[in-house]
C-alpha cells in the first residue's frame, strides 16, 4: 500500500458534501488558513490538522486522526459548522473519494470543544475524527 495524501482526499470528500458546502462553501483547508483568506476571517470554515496515522501491514487499510477546527464569526456559528462537519463525516460508511481510495469509516474521537483562537480570538470548535481509508480499485 502506498500512503496517499489523505488530508487532501478528506478535503475533497468534505467539499463535495452538499450540507457542509452550504455552510462553508469551499472554505475547507488543510494545515493552515491560506494567506488570501485571513482578511475574511472569522467566517464559517473548517481547518483540517492531521495529527497521527496508522498503516496496517499486509492489508490495504490506513487510519488517520485529524483535528478539525470549525470556525465561525460567533460561537453559535462555529457550532453550526461543527454540526455540518459531524453530519458529513461521523459514521459516513463506505464513500468513494478517488479512483483508488475510499473512506471506510469516519468516527468522532474527541470533542467538540469550544474556545477562541489564542492569537486572533476567532471563535472555533475543535473536534477530532478518526478516518479509516481503504485502498482499492474503484470501478
Amino acid at each position: 500500500m502506498t500512503i496517499a495524501n489523505t488530508p487532501a482526499l478528506l478535503r475533497t470528500y468534505l467539499v463535495a458534501n452538499v450540507a457542509l458546502a452550504a455552510a462553508v462553501s469551499s472554505r475547507i483547508w488543510v494545515a493552515k488558513v491560506p494567506e488570501d483568506e485571513l482578511a475574511n476571517m472569522p467566517t464559517k470554515a473548517v481547518l483540517i490538522i492531521p495529527s497521527s496515522s496508522t498503516p496496517n501491514l499486509g492489508v490495504p487499510v490506513y487510519g488517520e486522526r485529524s483535528g478539525m477546527y470549525c470556525y465561525g464569526s460567533t460561537e453559535y456559528e462555529a457550532f453550526t459548522v461543527y454540526r455540518a462537519l459531524y453530519d458529513a463525516l461521523h459514521r459516513c460508511g463506505l464513500q468513494t473519494v478517488s479512483s483508488t481510495y475510499r473512506i471506510m469509516q469516519g468516527a468522532l474521537s474527541g470533542g467538540p470543544t469550544y474556545h477562541t483562537e489564542p492569537v486572533t480570538g476567532w471563535p472555533r470548535v475543535l473536534a477530532t475524527f478518526n478516518v479509516t481509508w481503504l485502498e482499492t480499485a474503484v470501478t
